[in-house]
């Protein structure tokens, strides 16, 4: 009897999923400086004639990480959606990381470490496609949940979590790395670094609140949409009558 090869396959999909989110959501608060930072942030300097490409990467990015703590999340859940969106949203992440490893090798001469975040995403990339081959995809169960399974909220509420104490802590963190002719330029985006952390934080504590409650955020909304879809639908004994 062939072993069902579900659980190796679809487990390493996720597995890369959440390698492919970790990444996405710290290289785009890793760039948040360069990105946004004035004439006064000396390492955001050589970045200042590039911002508007920089700008909407940094925020596309960032984006794309918490859509994919969901998509990684669906997956695991065996929603029949998850992968193609993932392999799509991955194809357009691969596009503006390559936009961006261009301008850091013009600007500074140098891709690290975004290359990290392009490579483990197109390894990511290759493997979803290969796992859609039709003779493999037959042979897994793609709509078996691979575990317990409970709210969106959940594991959206633990990523705004994560990066709001990297976001806030990233001053501290790579201080190292920003000191010029002795002074720690990180410091000088503490504050608004600690309010975006902090914000994240709070709505990340928020969706595990209602959940908590019982009342997850995200069932929540897609009540209300039903509720607001049924409302709008015709009511089928009027729909008959009037067309008599």
């Amino acid at each position: 009897m062939t072993k069902d090869p579900t659980p190796l396959v679809r487990g390493a999909a996720v597995l890369l999923m959440t390698l492919t989110t970790v990444f996405h959501i710290i290289g785009g608060i890793g760039a948040v400086c360069v990105s946004f930072g004035g004439p006064d942030y000396r390492p955001a300097v050589p970045y200042i004639p590039y911002q508007h490409i920089y700008q909407p990467i940094t925020i596309a990015v960032l984006i794309l990480g918490f859509v994919f703590v969901i998509l990684t999340y669906a997956m695991f859940r065996g929603e029949p959606w998850a992968v193609w969106t993932a392999i799509a949203l991955m194809a357009v992440s691969l596009v503006i990381t390559y936009i961006r490893m261009r301008y850091s090798l013009m600007i500074r001469g140098g891709t690290a470490p975004t290359n990290v975040r392009f490579y483990i995403t197109i390894v990511t990339f290759l493997y979803m496609l290969v796992t859609q081959v039709p003779a493999l995809r037959k042979r897994v169960d793609w709509k078996r949940p691979l575990g317990k399974t409970g709210s969106y909220s959940t594991p959206g509420g633990v990523a705004f979590m994560v990066a709001g104490l990297f976001t806030a802590l990233s001053p501290w963190g790579v201080g190292s790395s920003h000191v010029i002719d002795g002074v720690n330029y990180a410091m000088i985006m503490a504050k608004p670094l600690l309010a975006l952390g902090g914000t994240l934080m709070l709505i990340g504590a928020g969706l595990l609140i209602s959940v908590k409650l019982g009342r997850p955020v995200d069932e929540v909304l897609l009540n209300w949409v039903r509720t607001r879809i049924a409302l709008r639908r015709p009511d089928p004994a009027t729909a008959e009558g009037g067309n008599r």
